[in-house]
């Protein structure tokens, strides 16, 4: 379940532009900084995404299961 998570935010941290990240540099903010204030907040779709996909997943692998036996 994990690769499903991995994929999905995966496939929108590629899609940041390298420009913002040049530019926090050029702000002189380290590399921790740069994380936290421009790619987490730029990837919180894929992030929600990948931990909607997981928790349908395991809900579904437990439920499953559950009614058949």
């Amino acid at each position: 379940m994990l690769l499903f998570m991995i994929l999905s935010v995966m496939n929108v941290v590629m899609q940041i532009d390298p420009v913002l990240e040049q530019a926090s540099a050029s702000l002189r903010a380290n590399r921790a900084r740069t994380f936290i204030k421009v790619i987490i907040p730029l990837s919180t779709p894929g992030i929600l995404a990948g931990l909607s996909l997981m928790f349908v997943m395991a809900v579904s692998a437990f439920v499953t299961p559950r009614l058949v036996g």
